[in-house]
């Protein structure tokens, strides 16, 4: 892991939160909040605040299709509720060892000290939650809810400390945008993408049963201009399921699209074709990352391409093909 040299307008920073870090050791270690910046601070949610969490009625929640609960569920045989969903993710909760709280403050104290060394503030909550679960409620893989970052027991803290600390710092990034509506706007107008009303609801049944909702962006508010076939199109990204849920991680059934609309700013509306919303595929279209957002394949939607971009600028790494992107990053996060 690239850990730049403290630069002089930080280094008061820096030893704030190296006093504070040294006061949490000092105070009992394993059980201690963590510093992430001078106004944040990273706690482990114990079972009984997980499930709170978890169980909170958010935008994910509300956002969740027919197939989003079958296949998170891993139920084949019939359609559970919404509500046997919210028990399902609240049973996977878990508790905290001492050594995966050393492992998780290690890490954040090393984020704490790249964020101060570059300058760059996050713009975070003043409390970031940490819940730990079995990964059945996500296929294992790590997301965000509110303003918790939830990691499965079976994949990321599993992993060495530089590959937590970065996938650390993604999801920090998506707590950010988060809470903190106009600077994701702002993020979001360096792909191209312009915010306006959301068009979830406009949906038929008939699509709208297999959407897969990402629990970092459970939204269809921003849109792009792209071509299709030549014409120029404005339309917003989904990911919509190959077809009914068989069993298996539901990773494997997501198809990548861009849904066209009508109209303009928030009276945004569904373009149908022959009776259908008029969905194109990635490979179907132009303009989209093969024009900006071209160093990362991780493309599900625009939020996690920014999020990819943020690990560049946590790497500090330059040559990109769109290294306007990090700089751009770095101005709306510095200090």
């Amino acid at each position: 892991m690239r850990h730049p040299r403290v630069c002089s307008a930080s280094v008061s920073t820096l030893l704030r939160l190296l006093v504070l870090s040294w006061a949490c050791a000092a105070l009992g270690a394993a059980h201690a909040d963590v510093v992430v910046s001078e106004t944040t601070e990273l706690k482990f949610a114990d079972v009984e605040k997980g499930r709170e969490i978890v169980s909170r009625r958010d935008e994910f929640i509300d956002a969740l299709s027919a197939f989003d609960i079958k296949s998170r569920m891993q139920v084949t045989d019939r359609q559970p509720t919404k509500a046997e969903f919210i028990e399902h993710v609240a049973r996977q909760v878990q508790s905290w060892s001492s050594a995966e709280r050393r492992k998780v403050t290690r890490v954040t104290r090393s984020i704490a000290r790249t964020l101060s060394s570059e300058g760059l503030d996050m713009r975070l909550p003043g409390e970031v939650f940490v819940v730990k679960t079995t990964g059945k409620e996500e296929a294992n893989a790590t997301y965000t809810r509110s303003n918790a970052i939830v990691l499965p027991q079976t994949t990321w803290l599993k992993k060495s400390d530089p590959e937590l600390e970065v996938q650390l710092a993604h999801e920090l990034f998506h707590i950010s945008t988060k809470s903190n509506p106009k600077l994701r706007s702002q993020l979001f107008e360096t792909l191209g993408f312009s915010r306006g009303n959301d068009v979830r609801k406009q949906l038929p049944e008939s699509v709208d049963r297999y959407r897969v909702t990402n629990p970092d962006a459970p939204f269809y508010r921003f849109y792009k201009r792209i071509s299709v076939r030549g014409k120029p199109v404005e339309a917003v990204s989904i990911l919509v399921a190959s077809g009914e849920y068989e069993g298996g991680p539901f990773f494997k059934y997501i198809g990548k699209y861009m849904m066209a609309v009508e109209g303009s700013g928030y009276e945004r509306r569904i373009a149908y074709e022959s009776g259908r919303p008029i969905l194109r595929r990635y490979d179907q279209v132009r303009g989209l990352y093969d024009a900006v957002g071209r160093d990362t394949g991780y493309d599900y939607h625009p939020e996690e391409v920014l999020a990819k971009y943020f690990e560049f600028l946590y790497l500090g790494k330059t040559g990109l093909k769109d290294q306007q992107i990090v700089e751009r990053m770095r101005a709306l996060y510095g200090r």
